[in-house]
């Protein structure tokens, strides 16, 4: 048996057979093997060694097999690591170095259910579970894994190092963790830091409370401290910047000592030097910035170009895209103030605000695409969609609601307020325009100001308009000076000026007229091309259309009047049914309330002369139709007026020969006066209104009470009727009724010249009874002579009796 060993092992030490197996126990070897030994009742003797002899080979072969004796295992040699190995089977409680003070322990107690692992004859870490049965893995103070790892700490706790070269020479500081090759690589007593990634804090000496997490991050910081940094190479060449946050792929790369800043985003402010109190949110925001301060951006590319800017706001994608040194801007929106280079103190709220705007400042836009083309314009202020949209130059406009100032370009001083007010304009300027659609097409026209829902909608190069009132001014195109107050007022006015419109639907029709005041619901509403007319008062001169000068005050005043002229009234309801009459006046409550008249006047309340009248004069209260029986005629009070009283005791009248003609003496005298009967009577006014009619609701406004009482004298006029007619004297002194609901009216200054007839008549008597008189003293003064005569006769014959006697 020895021998066949022996042959064996000679076989296996020292013989070789090239590209063949061999087999022992079988004739098919398997392929795999150089020798294969089967068999079923025998085994392979391996040498014997104590443990000494074991060690003692040298050197030995790579893979070559002993059992040691000492240890009552089998054993190889690895060349490759120069160390033997021992194989286990079975259950080993302990796995050590050879001199057992380094050492893997699974059973230090019976049962204990623990694995220890002691290191230079200290237990450094336990493999163990918890209450619940979960496992948990104990250590020291600090964890190292990795080659290098927390190599020259010293004194430094609670650190944990992962990765080649982690945390590699730290000494004193504690509480750091580094998971990447060279994480924290150069950290002596820099406390608190977190660095995850390949040479993520490499360089950080003394820092501390910083967190780097991604290859490179923070990789040059060396006395920074409070900084976190997020993405591969963020915060890379910062150096003792304090106080930063950059998470993004080289967030912060450029950063050495500014301090203070926040960058989320790749490259977000990627070229920060030494700025401070920069926060940048979004890829590439803040990009190209350097020494600028105070900065926010958030969203992707926003204040990409800033380098020097400071005090800068920019929310949105690639808002503030161009800023270069523009400081104190705001933008919040995608690609709000993206044009900005140099402008400051501008706001932009909305995508797109103020996108073209470069060197303009102390601008204000608030929704999407509001001063969007703004370049160079200064204070403005836009709020709404598409506000100031178009504008370039543009400078202190204020725009608020959407569309509002949309195509102003140049114009400045304008403000609208309201969707679309002030939509068309261009060029405008020192215009103001308060409520949707106002002033939407003016475009050159200056210094207007509109308030309500399309106030001057239509207006284009009108300047110098104010409307007040939805709908105001609506139509106006060019005219201009007009002021309208009210909803509706001088809606369809489009090149009439100088116009004045107060109150709702006030001048509503009017499109050419110019020069009109108006005051009060629809006052002058019809009117179109009518100049020069004044209405105050609700529904005052209402329908008229091209009438001019007419002046009406009061509720309803001339409110039918079309096309009369030079009228005036005043008073509610005064020359109310008046159409074409020119040149009436009328002052008091419904003075000539009624009637189509011409050339009259009119002073009194409830004046009703509804018959048409030319040059009809009328004064007092309550003056009726009945009084006035034809054209050109003067009427003094009511029926209950009882006297007249003046300075001056008569009427002075026009009575020149040289413009009288058919001048005839037909005027009877004796024959008419002899047959009058002048009488004293009272007067019962109720009796004459039923003659005419009037209503009791006018006659209950009048007392009659002193003038019943009161005594006349006078004529009655149908007894003058028949005197006349008996004389056949055609009399121009009574007006006799040509109807029922007429009465007799006289004249009584037309009875003078019957009178100085009759006085001519009777002088002319009395001229020639004086003749008769002066005749019959002529015969009696001889009949006196002759009785003288004949007493003197008589006298010389007594004497010459007695002479004869004697």
């Amino acid at each position: 048996m020895k021998s066949i060993l022996s042959i064996l092992f000679t076989i296996i030490v020292f013989y070789t057979m090239p590209g063949q197996n061999i087999g022992i126990g079988t004739t098919t070897p398997d392929a795999s093997s150089m020798l294969d030994v089967v068999a079923t009742n025998r085994g392979m003797l391996i040498p014997r060694l104590t443990t000494m002899q074991r060690t003692g080979i040298s050197p030995a072969a790579n893979g070559l097999l002993v059992f040691d004796a000492d240890t009552k295992s089998f054993w190889f040699y690895n060349g490759l690591a120069a160390v033997w190995v021992e194989i286990l089977s079975g259950t080993v409680e302990t796995i050590a170095d050879a001199d057992g003070d380094t050492r893997i322990q699974v059973e230090e107690t019976a049962d204990e259910d623990i694995i220890r692992f002691d290191l230079g004859g200290a237990e450094k870490m336990i493999l163990r579970k918890n209450a619940t049965g979960q496992e948990r893995l104990e250590m020291g103070s600090n964890t190292a894994v990795g080659k290098d790892a927390l190599a020259a700490n010293s004194t430094g706790t609670d650190n944990s190092a992962y990765g080649n070269g982690a945390l590699k020479i730290n000494t004193t500081g504690s509480k750091n963790t580094a998971a990447g090759a060279s994480a924290l690589n150069k950290n002596t007593v820099g406390e608190e830091n977190t660095a995850v990634g390949d040479s993520a804090l490499i360089e950080n000496t003394t820092g501390s409370w910083n967190s780097a997490l991604g290859k490179s991050t923070l990789s040059f910081n060396t006395t920074g401290y409070n900084n976190t940094a997020t993405g591969s190479y963020a915060l890379g060449n910062n150096i003792n910047g304090t106080d930063n946050t950059g998470i993004g792929m080289v967030a912060l790369n450029n950063n050495t000592s500014g301090n203070y800043n926040t960058g989320l985003g790749s490259w977000s402010l990627f070229s920060n030097t030494t700025a401070s109190n920069n926060t940048a949110v979004g890829n590439n925001s803040m990009y190209n910035n350097t020494t600028g301060v105070q900065n926010t951006a958030v969203g992707t590319l926003s204040l990409n170009g800033n380098t020097v800017g400071t005090d800068n706001a920019a929310v949105g994608h690639q808002s503030m895209f161009l800023n270069t040194t523009g400081s104190y801007n705001t933008g919040m929106g995608s690609w709000s103030l993206r044009s900005n280079t140099t402008g400051s103190w501008n706001a932009a709220l909305g995508n797109n605000a103020l996108y073209e705007n470069t060197t303009g400042f102390q601008n204000t836009a608030a929704g999407n695409l509001t001063l969007h083309d703004n370049t160079t314009g200064i204070d403005n202020a836009a709020l709404g969609f598409r506000a100031l949209f178009l504008n370039t130059t543009g400078s202190y406009n204020t725009a608020v609601g959407s569309w509002s100032l949309h195509s102003n370009t140049t114009g400045s001083w304008n403000a609208a307020l309201g969707n679309n007010a002030l939509y068309a304009n261009t060029t405008g300027f020192q215009n103001t325009a308060a409520g949707n659609l106002t002033l939407h097409d003016n475009t050159t026209g200056i210094d207007n100001a509109a308030l309500g829902f399309r106030a001057l909608f239509l207006n284009t190069t009108g300047s110098y308009n104010t409307a007040v009132g939805s709908w105001s001014l609506h139509s106006n195109t060019t005219g201009q000076w007009n002021a309208a107050l009210g909803n509706n007022a001088l809606y369809t006015n489009t090149t009439g000026f100088q116009n004045t419109a107060a109150g709702n639907q006030t001048l509503h029709d009017n499109t050419t007229g110019a020069d009109n005041a108006a005051l009060g619901f629809r006052a002058l509403y019809l009117n179109t091309t009518g100049s020069y007319n004044t209405a105050l008062g609700s529904w005052s001169l209402y329908s008229n259309e091209t009438a001019e000068r007419n002046t009406a005050v009061g509720n309803n005043a001339m409110y039918s009047m079309t096309v009369g002229t030079q009228n005036t009234s005043v008073g509610g309801g005064s020359l109310r049914s008046t159409i074409n009459g020119n040149n009436n006046t009328a002052v008091g409550f419904e003075a000539a309330v009624n009637g189509n008249h011409a050339q009259s006047t009119f002073i009194g309340s409830n004046i009703n002369i509804s018959t048409n009248r030319t040059n009809v004069s009328a004064l007092g209260y309550g003056i009726l139709n009945a009084q006035c029986t034809n054209h050109n005629q003067i009427l003094l009070g009511n029926t209950a007026i009882g006297q007249i009283r003046a300075q001056v005791t008569g009427i002075t009248a026009y009575s020149d020969a040289r413009f009288k003609s058919n001048v005839s003496e037909d005027v009877k005298g004796l024959d008419f006066i002899t047959r009058l009967n002048p009488v004293t009577y009272n007067e019962n006014p109720e009796v004459l209104h039923q003659i005419w009619g009037t209503p009791d609701s006018v006659l209950s406004k009048m007392d009659h009470t002193g003038i019943k009482s009161q005594r006349f004298i006078g004529f009655l006029a149908q007894d003058v009727e028949q005197a006349a007619r008996e004389s056949g004297f055609e009399f121009p002194g009574i007006d006799v009724p040509k109807n029922e609901s007429e009465v007799y009216t006289l004249r009584y200054v037309d009875f003078i010249m019957p009178m100085v007839k009759s006085i001519q008549e009777q002088q002319m008597i009395i001229d020639a009874l004086k003749i008769q008189n002066q005749q019959l003293q002529l015969k009696i003064d001889k009949l006196n002579d002759l009785e003288a005569e004949v007493k003197q006769i008589n006298s010389l014959l007594l004497q010459l009796e007695k002479q004869i006697k004697q």
